[in-house]
């Protein structure tokens, strides 16, 4: 008798132990991740974009004018559904242009196609709103404040004389701007998005700083954990 009643006190304590446990199930999404950590926070953006015209001028053709980019970026969580974003990449930048652009070097060629190409390392700050804490199911809207600092720069030509063809390059080009700043929006689903980047600084000095570059880029962003968990 005396080892029932013992078994049936010792059961109640079992069970006891065993709803702890239960209570205490770590959640991975709730872990509050810093800045070191390898966490769904932690994202890599690559970009693939087109120059649009959107001035009267009209100086580019957008088949050719591509943008592309890849960045880290890191969202700190304000609120379960708000987010600061600090992030910096690199980014290629190119503009084909028409022939009818003289201005940069004049001769007296008519050129097939001719390029304006950049490399920059930039960098963003903005803020990010989620319709859910949790950024892999989540719809977003995000803007950030981007610079851009020219590392190279070239115009390139192409074209055919006297039966053969041939290619032009020049580096460092003088006339265009080393910093330019400006802004990006960003609109998605879990890690697929569509940007916009709105160019605020003049993209050229000097003789040329009157040429009306266009100033804004448009298209789809792949937006990835640093962990590659997707």
């Amino acid at each position: 008798m005396k080892v029932k009643i013992l078994f049936l006190l010792i059961i109640p304590i079992f069970c006891m132990g065993q709803d702890y446990v239960v209570d205490e199930i770590f959640e991975p999404k709730d872990y509050s991740n810093g800045f070191n950590e390898v966490s769904p926070n932690n994202r890599v953006l690559y970009s693939w974009g087109l120059n649009i015209n959107n001035s009267e001028s009209n100086q580019i053709s957008e088949t050719g004018s591509n943008y592309f980019d890849v960045r880290y970026q890191y969202n700190i969580p304000l609120l379960k559904k708000l987010f600061i974003t600090i992030g910096c990449g690199y980014n290629w930048n190119a503009f084909n242009l028409k022939n009818s652009i003289n201005s940069f070097y004049v001769d007296s060629l008519f050129h097939e196609k001719i390029k304006l190409r950049f490399q920059n390392i930039t960098s963003v700050i903005g803020v990010r709103f989620q319709n859910n804490k949790y950024d892999n199911v989540s719809w977003f809207l995000e803007v950030n404040f981007l610079n851009d600092y020219l590392i190279k720069s070239n115009y390139l030509t192409w074209g055919e004389l006297d039966g053969m063809k041939y290619k032009n390059k020049f580096s460092k080009l003088s006339f265009v701007n080393q910093y330019q700043n400006g802004l990006e929006i960003r609109l998605g689903y879990k890690n697929i998005s569509l940007f916009s980047r709105y160019r605020l600084s003049t993209l050229l000095k000097g003789s040329n700083e009157e040429i009306d570059m266009p100033n804004l880029t448009f298209g789809l962003q792949v937006d990835i954990p640093a962990s590659g968990d997707i």
